[in-house]
């Protein structure tokens, strides 16, 4: 990437998953109303035809506009409580948090929502798949841009204790029905200072790949072993 090269054409995962971004989006900001939905699936549809015309269907099923279509119905009507449950704050909110005193880290989350009973603010982030795996919670929980989200809402947030970011899954089948989950994130201020801390290494050992990296290019490197 930091090379310039660039895929020679779209790539169906990614173009599908824009799209159901897109969709998702529109339904959150403006309630899940029979209107919300209809106006969905015309986004997702005019997104991802954008790539990919009527007759390369059948080549990615099932990430198919069909099924996508579809199942923004489905996920409609399976998640509804959320426009009573909670007020959207942010959608597609996109921003920079400190990590330490001179550095900085990126995020862009899907969705931002507090609570009308508790008050408390959490995230919410779609992710779109083919396979849903038995310990699919388990990734998550571990992942660097869910705890960059989770700091980002301490950021925030400062007074309030408990962030929480909710990963929500949709695994889409050949045969079978859309299959929606929901993956609860949360950390203790002690797990978010050793994430914190690991992440600045990782940052050190980028920045010294970064240097090797740009004096190869320049032709001022040697290898002195």
């Amino acid at each position: 990437y930091l090379l310039g090269w660039r895929l020679s054409a779209p790539r169906n995962d990614l173009v599908f998953g824009s799209a159901w971004h897109i969709a998702m989006e529109h339904l959150h900001a403006n309630g899940f109303t029979t209107k919300a939905v209809l106006e969905a699936q015309v986004l997702f549809l005019e997104h991802y035809r954008q790539s990919f015309p009527q007759e390369t269907d059948d080549l990615f099923v099932p990430k198919t506009p069909a099924n996508g279509v579809n199942s923004i119905e489905d996920y409609a009507h399976k998640f509804r409580h959320d426009a009573s449950e909670y007020d959207v704050l942010y959608t597609e909110l996109g921003g920079i948090v400190l990590v330490s005193d001179t550095r900085t880290m990126t995020f862009k989350c899907d969705a931002i929502m507090r609570h009308h009973d508790t008050g408390l603010v959490s995230g919410l982030d779609h992710k779109t798949s083919k396979r849903r795996y038995t310990d699919q919670g388990d990734h998550w929980t571990l992942s660097t841009q869910m705890l960059t989200y989770l700091h980002a809402l301490k950021c925030l947030c400062p007074d309030q204790e408990e962030m929480v970011m909710t990963v929500r899954g949709a695994f889409f089948y050949k045969k079978d029905p859309t299959i929606f989950e929901d993956y609860p994130i949360a950390k203790s201020a002690s797990q978010m200072q050793a994430w914190l801390e690991r992440t600045n290494q990782w940052i050190d050992r980028m920045s010294i790949d970064m240097n090797i990296l740009t004096n190869v290019l320049s032709g001022d490197f040697v290898d002195e072993h």
